[in-house]
């Protein structure tokens, strides 16, 4: 019996219809794992947020602060609470063997950004505010954490739906155990950073006093801290 064969044409329709079922399929799934990414980077954040809302409650209510005005940061403080891990301020000074800490909850997997001097990174931010000082008899001063060792209590936060908690802030000098970026600082500044392109529309992840967490551009974030 004589063996059937494909025919040039044959074959050449086949190729056809698989290219044209891999430009269907490719950017259904590039979407996906955009959106899967970015599924964790609020995951992650969410988990911090958690970590600090603990923080709280063993601390008589006070948030972290964002840094002392030194080398002890917002995310030393949750490491050594509730991660047993070392101060990265401290390691990174000391040059200390960090092998076996897991620090994958401070980095969301779309930035991808090399920090400076090759630190660890940390995607996300503490919001201190447009002021640099707290002022601990009104909270109602835009952040809840301080770059100078103090911060606000949860308790004070007059509209805590309102009230960011934390960002993102991918940038090459936030890093873990840093003082520089530890605050996303003035919001217009932050979202138009080069930078800011970490998921597209100049928009970011935002967790908010009240525990809920949301994607929003920037411009929308800065209004909910106008509506306070």
């Amino acid at each position: 019996m004589k063996k059937q064969r494909f025919t040039l044409i044959e074959l050449l329709v086949v190729i056809a219809i698989i290219g044209i079922l891999a430009s269907l399929l490719l950017p259904v799934l590039g979407k996906a794992r955009k959106t899967s990414r970015k599924a964790v980077c609020m995951n992650n954040l969410k988990q911090i947020s958690v970590m600090g809302y603990m923080y709280t409650d063993d601390n008589n209510s006070y948030f972290t602060y964002a840094h002392n005005g030194a080398n002890v940061t917002w995310d030393d403080k949750l490491n050594e609470s509730y991660l047993s891990a070392p101060l990265m301020s401290k390691a990174y000074l000391e040059e200390a063997d960090l092998t076996g800490n897991n620090f994958a909850i401070y980095q969301c997997p779309d930035d991808d950004i090399t920090r400076w001097n090759n630190a660890l990174p940390r995607s996300y931010s503490l919001n201190s505010g447009s002021n640099w000082w707290v002022n601990t008899s009104n909270a109602l001063w835009g952040g809840v954490g301080s770059e100078h060792g103090d911060s606000s209590r949860i308790n004070d936060i007059s509209s805590p739906a309102n009230m960011i908690f934390k960002t993102e802030q991918p940038i090459a000098g936030n890093a873990m155990g840093s003082p520089s970026y530890s605050v996303p600082g003035n919001l217009t500044m932050h979202g138009t950073r080069a930078e800011a392109f970490h998921h597209n529309s100049f928009s970011y992840n935002f967790s908010f006093v009240d525990g809920h967490v949301e994607f929003l551009n920037y411009l929308a974030a800065s209004e909910t801290q106008d509506n306070i």
